[in-house]
């Protein structure tokens, strides 16, 4: 094929017997590369059933101008093929389309965003997209196929749809008599009509000149073989009137008559086999391992069997070349035949996955709510929705949109729809990282205390295939509303988070002029510290863990009681926003820096002002205390440091260097060296005895950690990505690279093994400092603002701009439990 011909995604094989119908190609062909409309194809009266699969009619003829070289010329982008049927998924359309067309793997879990992001992948390609079969409107809308050069060609038989779309109508019509028996003669392997008996004539006209009917009732008369005299018989003598009865008001009842009886011409085995394919849902392709199970046959009886079924044109074969597809008028004959029966036969099918370790393909995974339901297994079907191991196998399996489509079986069960609307918050996160589930399930219901809920829970927070942050509390948007659990907390940004030295409780402070003391044990607000009257923008524990200190934009600090929640004492006298504070390692004092370009040290006992630094220039945005308390660096917007000493508050050195204003600051643990971070894209280390700079490191400011042990600085950026830097020679030991916005927050554990860092990408995310290596990662709701690491090394407080604290636990991956995908699936209860 020339490079510059489309190529073919999705389109099925010509029939086997095609009869070109040049004038409606033609027809068809202009109206698509000529006209500025989309073009659909409908038929006239019965001509419906030219949607047929061994004919001509409206699917084959779409088919053979996807064939055409023309078309493929025309259309050198490709020729995207797109099913839809009377039940589709449409979203799964749109994202198998949109990966077709992109190369994206990333899947898309609401209709409006695949539709806008097709929109936007189709713009300006010579592309033609076929969507066979579209029964509504909205089946049609979902593929914007708006402008040229892309194309949009519809079959359907609801002219309504043409309509709605504005695309021109191109009718087809059942074949003509001498057409007809052109098809016949291929059907029947004869060189020339003229060798047809004069039954042949009879035959059409008994099938009402219909593609599909003259295909099936051919190849009965090829293959049985049955005499042409034989199947006129049939034909006649199969009862139309009792076809009207048992599909009353159905529009094609020559078109049910004659696939009767073919399916009658059938011998016995393979009419029960065929009639049991009733069992699989409409507008779905008929798997082969699925097939062989309901039969009961090996891999190759099976094979043989629907390769009997293609040849006879009661079935074709999908794209795949292992599935089969039915018509929908063939599906509806064999539903209406075997309606008692179909119970036992979706049972049947479900009993043989129990019996396996898992289940055996894509299909037994996005179908087996499906067949629980119809076999009346909806207590067991219960049990699996509450089941964890079931639910993070199936969305490796498929993926988060099959796994909340399988809660609509059970809509009447509160318990579930509170599990599927608190998988539907969670799609996008897990859509990238399905290993998210248990912490995004825990993040989100743990308010809930439903048994079903509580074991499920339960079974999330065992799981230890990997690492994950397991949420302490309902942190994330529960699915019951989330203005009920924004009542139980802050309204606002969380500015910052700290742990108490005990590590039992946390205290976090907000943009809603609060602050918020929780027990860190079961993520319950203890007190909340009202007084302040504008955004609380930090605070810190005094060492003893029985007060702490806030700082505020209402120029104002505050001493709090943890035990009572009143304030003690409030430190006035900065005239402009307070931007900083630290607590002296004995807990005396206060250092607090403010936009007043002023620092100020503070009695916590009494409240009163000890002594004001005054030496910068402009605001005072960040600072540090020195581990022996004798000093402070401070980091203001006039691009210097000082460092100050705090028993005379007198300037010992300033730290000049940085072109832009500082923007953190951290002393390494040895008292000897600062850090800091500037808006130059710089880091500098400081000796604090001689006010030199030892090492520049290059390009990143946001946020800025020492290590424990002093060897190592940990820096965020607003690129993206955290560096790991080595104090003693000022060379990056390593980048973090996992981010897709700003860093906002960056913590070391205490034992000095793992960097947990926020981000505005809303991502919570835990790296291996020794390897640099990202183990895991939480998605919240909101951009991260702050976070802290409690003592134990495992628990992590993080706040978001919604005003939400989320308590997390890293749980270690235990190498000796079996991934998802090993774990039985047990589908029926023991009294099943």
């Amino acid at each position: 094929m020339p490079s510059s011909m489309g190529k073919l995604h999705g389109v099925p094989e010509l029939p086997p017997h095609y009869l070109p119908r040049a004038a409606y190609l033609a027809g068809l062909k202009q109206k698509l590369l000529a006209g500025d409309a989309n073009v659909g194809i409908t038929g006239q009266s019965s001509a419906v059933g030219l949607q047929g699969m061994g004919g001509i009619g409206k699917t084959v003829l779409a088919v053979a101008l996807a064939h055409d070289s023309e078309t493929q010329q025309i259309f050198s982008d490709g020729i995207y093929w797109l099913t839809i049927g009377q039940k589709p998924s449409l979203l799964d359309l749109q994202n198998q389309l949109l990966r077709q067309l992109t190369g994206s793997k990333e899947t898309l879990t609401t209709d409006q965003e695949a539709k806008d992001a097709l929109c936007e992948a189709l713009q300006g390609r010579p592309a033609l997209v076929v969507v066979d079969d579209a029964w509504t409107l909205d089946a049609a809308d979902a593929f914007p196929v708006t402008a040229p050069p892309s194309r949009l060609l519809i079959t359907t038989r609801n002219n309504e749809v043409l309509v709605g779309l504005g695309a021109a109508e191109h009718r087809v019509d059942v074949l003509l008599p001498d057409d007809a028996l052109k098809m016949l003669t291929e059907w029947v392997g004869e060189k020339s009509p003229d060798k047809l008996p004069p039954e042949a004539a009879e035959v059409a006209k008994e099938c009402g000149y219909l593609p599909l009917a003259l295909a099936m009732i051919g190849a009965m008369i090829r293959l049985q073989p049955t005499p042409w005299k034989d199947a006129l018989g049939r034909l006649q003598r199969a009862d139309l009137e009792a076809v009207k009865r048992t599909f009353p008001d159905y529009p094609y009842p020559d078109l049910l008559r004659t696939i009767e009886v073919s399916v009658e011409g059938l011998d016995s085995a393979d009419r029960e086999r065929y009639l049991d394919l009733a069992v699989f849902p409409e507008d779905q392709p008929i798997p082969k391992e699925e097939s062989r199970v309901l039969w009961n046959l090996d891999e190759a009886d099976t094979r043989d069997c629907m390769m009997r079924l293609v040849a006879r044109s009661l079935a074709t074969w999908a794209t795949d070349g292992a599935s089969l597809i039915l018509h929908d008028l063939q599906r509806d004959l064999i539903h209406k035949r075997r309606e008692k029966d179909l119970p036992g036969l979706h049972l049947g099918l479900v009993e043989a996955w129990n019996a396996l370790p898992k289940l055996p393909d894509a299909y037994a995974w996005r179908w087996v709510g499906y067949h629980m339901v119809q076999a009346g297994r909806k207590d067991d079907l219960r049990r699996l929705f509450l089941d964890f191991n079931y639910l993070q196998a199936k969305l490796f399996a498929t993926d988060a949109n099959a796994l909340i489509a399988d809660y609509d079986y059970l809509l009447e069960d509160k318990d579930l729809q509170l599990v599927q609307s608190a998988l539907r918050l969670s799609a996008n996160v897990l859509a990238r990282d399905p290993r998210q589930l248990a912490g995004q399930l825990t993040g989100r219901l743990l308010s809930n205390i439903s048994p079903g809920i509580e074991a499920l829970l339960k079974q999330a927070a065992e799981r230890k295939g990997w690492p994950w942050l397991r949420s302490l509390k309902c942190s994330l948007t529960a699915p019951d509303g989330p203005l009920i659990r924004m009542l139980e907390g802050h309204t606002s940004r969380v500015t910052a988070v700290v742990v108490t030295p005990d590590g039992r409780y946390v205290v976090s402070s907000s943009a809603d002029h609060t602050l918020r003391v929780w027990d860190l044990a079961t993520g319950q607000t203890k007190t909340t510290l009202q007084g302040h009257t504008s955004r609380v923008s930090a605070v810190v524990v005094t060492p003893d863990g029985r007060h702490v200190v806030s700082r505020s934009w209402d120029n104002t600090l505050r001493v709090w009681d943890l035990a009572t929640g009143e304030t003690k004492t409030t430190l006035q006298g900065h005239t402009s926003r307070v931007w900083a504070v630290a607590v002296t390692p004995d807990g005396r004092c206060a250092v607090s820096g403010s936009a007043d370009n002023t620092l100020r040290i503070w009695n916590l006992a009494t409240g009163e002002t000890k002594t004001t630094l005054q030496g910068h220039t402009s605001s005072v945005r960040v600072l540090a205390v020195t581990p022996d308390g004798r000093h402070v660096v401070s980091g203001s917007w006039d691009n210097t440091l000082r460092v100050w000493d705090l028993a005379t508050g007198q300037t010992k050195t300033t730290l000049q260097g940085h072109t832009g204003w500082v923007t953190a600051v951290a002393v390494t643990p040895d008292g000897r060296h600062a850090v800091s971070g500037s808006a130059d894209h710089t880091l500098r280390v400081w000796d604090l005895a001689t006010g030199q700079t030892k090492t520049t490191l290059q390009s990143h400011t946001n946020a800025v950690v020492v290590t424990p042990d002093g060897r190592h600085v940990v820096s965020g950026s607003a690129g993206h990505t955290l560096r790991v830097w080595d104090l003693a020679t000022g060379q990056t030991k390593t980048t973090l690279q996992g981010h897709t916005s700003w860093v906002t927050a960056v913590v070391v554990t205490q034992d000095g093994r793992h960097v947990v860092s926020g981000s505005a990408d809303h991502t919570l995310r835990v790296w291996d400092l020794k390897d640099g290596e990202e183990i895991l990662t939480f998605t919240g709701d909101g951009e991260v603002s702050g976070c802290i690491a409690a003592r134990d090394n495992r628990t992590i407080v993080a706040g978001d701009d919604f005003g939400r604290l989320h308590f997390l636990r890293i749980v270690e991956a235990d190498e000796t439990k079996p991934s998802p995908c090993e774990v039985k699936i047990s589908l029926l209860s023991n009294s099943g």
